[in-house]
């Protein structure tokens, strides 16, 4: 049975893998509009909760993002958000061995005396 993008759909979200959060309930015109809600608009976490309900079926997150992605579905999608400068990890620059300064040495901190010892403990 295909999935009809035309049809009135509905999606229950609030659990997520982080634990119990109150159940969310949302009903739409059309499948793809609640398609769209789903994997547009719903934090990540409660998408791997969500349950999409149409024509009498239910969908879970694995099947409403090939719903998503298919080449069935109607509406334009959302570009794809850069991942944060802040996540990327680049390899870190080497500097050339002329350009490496020497560690400033350190001094041994000065021994104490006994009768300083003696008076410390007391």
């Amino acid at each position: 049975m295909a999935f009809d993008y035309n049809a009135p759909a509905e999606i229950f979200a609030g659990r997520s893998m982080r634990g119990p959060r109150p159940m969310r309930y949302q009903r739409f015109e059309t499948g793809a509009e609640a398609l769209r809600f789903a994997i547009e608009v719903l934090p990540r976490a409660n998408l791997l909760g969500a349950i999409l309900e149409a024509n009498e079926r239910r969908y879970w997150h694995a099947e409403i993002r090939k719903l998503y992605d298919s080449s069935n579905y109607p509406l334009p999608r959302k570009e794809p958000e850069a991942e944060p400068e802040a996540k990327i990890q680049s390899a870190p620059k080497i500097q050339p061995a002329s350009k490496i300064q020497a560690a400033p040495k350190i001094q041994p901190a000065p021994k104490k005396s006994k009768k300083a010892k003696e008076s410390a403990t007391a």
